[in-house]
């Protein structure tokens, strides 16, 4: 949706195509607007627009409830000027743009197309009307009569009279005093050429202009957001993988550490951690089995036994299922009420020692 700038008036000419919506700045008749130069409020600007309808009350015909003012041109004595217009006017253009297929994106008095410069005043005719420019904001649209009586007194208002430019189809229409200084020609408003100033709008609070996406201008839209969309998504593929990598090399060490105090003197890379740990596991299985075998859980429980009793061993045969043993110097162990699970214990005194004694062992099972 291209933005160009027409006249409100030539809008019946301009061809609607479908339902696409052209979007123009518009020129507005320039009689329906009056221009207040005033004091700029003291107060924040954010309460201006309450404040200045009320400085403004006594130069408005009508009540200022109805009247929608928009600010213009700042100046250095701290003087601004305020365009004042009927909000129904405000209304009634913004349904004739709607109407001709139309986005209205700024509004400005349709004076304000004529050229100026300082010392110059200058004149066109457009619609039955004189327009008028006199500076860089001022100026007015009237009736040819009215037109010229105020021309008159902008030049005699003047030490030294700025220069006139006129632009009318005809120049009989112009006062004779008034076409003899004046640079008289035919030419008319280029509105789509003429260049609107940046520092004033119509279209302000109530009616500041709701801008549309074109379609094609949706699509760059929704292209860029996609392409963010995957560069967002790809840092943070980046960033996770990151984090899981971190996550991972601790949980490495810290599994590399545990194995190490598990099984002490053994180490295994990561990734064979599961296999060594597993035959660790079934050694230490096999071993553990072992030591429940009859003959050695025998041999622990006698050592429990014979721990602290002085003796002397001096044989010792051991199957599967018996055990014995011949010690000497067992006169204590021959007092000690012992009993070892899982097997029989009978001690008798044996020949050829001092005090020896034969203490055999039979698993229950077998006895």
């Amino acid at each position: 949706m291209s933005a160009s700038t027409d006249h409100l008036y030539n809008l019946d000419q301009r061809f609607r195509d479908g339902d696409d919506h052209s979007a123009l700045s518009l020129w507005v008749p320039s009689e329906r607007i009056s221009l207040h130069r005033i004091d700029a409020p003291t107060a924040p600007l954010r309460k201006w627009p309450s404040l200045i309808p009320w400085m403004l009350e006594e130069r408005i015909l009508g009540s200022v409830d109805e009247v929608h003012f928009a600010l213009g041109e700042r100046f250095d004595d701290g003087s601004i000027d305020v365009y004042a217009v009927d909000r129904s006017d405000m209304r009634e253009w913004q349904r004739v743009a709607e109407n001709a297929g139309v986005v209205a994106l700024r509004m400005l008095p349709d004076y304000l197309a004529l050229p100026w410069e300082q010392g110059r005043i200058s004149v066109a005719w457009h619609a039955g009307r004189c327009l008028v420019r006199h500076s860089a904001s001022q100026g007015f649209a009237a009736q040819p009569a009215l037109a010229w009586a105020m021309v008159e007194r902008l030049m005699a208002a003047e030490t030294i009279p700025p220069r006139l430019s006129i632009s009318v189809p005809d120049a009989d229409s112009i006062p004779q005093n008034l076409r003899q200084q004046a640079e008289i020609n035919q030419a008319q408003p280029d509105w789509e050429m003429a260049e609107m100033p940046a520092s004033i709008d119509l279209m302000s609070g109530d009616f500041k202009a709701q801008r549309q996406s074109s379609p094609g201008r949706v699509w760059q839209l929704n292209a860029a957001m996609a392409a963010i969309v995957v560069v967002l998504f790809g840092t943070y593929l980046h960033l996770a993988n990151g984090h899981l990598s971190a996550q991972r090399d601790a949980l490495e060490d810290h599994l590399s550490a545990s194995f190490g105090r598990v099984f002490v003197g053994h180490k295994a890379a990561v990734e064979d951690l599961r296999w060594v740990g597993r035959q660790q596991l079934d050694r230490l299985a096999i071993q553990r089995a072992s030591l429940d075998s009859m003959p050695l859980r025998a041999l622990v429980a006698l050592d429990n036994m014979m721990a602290g009793c002085g003796c002397d061993l001096r044989s010792l045969s051991a199957d599967g299922n018996r055990i014995e043993i011949e010690v000497e110097n067992a006169s204590s162990l021959s007092t000690r009420k012992t009993l070892i699970k899982g097997y029989t214990m009978d001690m008798q005194r044996a020949t050829g020692g001092t005090d020896a004694w034969r203490v055999t062992l039979t698993a229950e099972a077998a006895s």
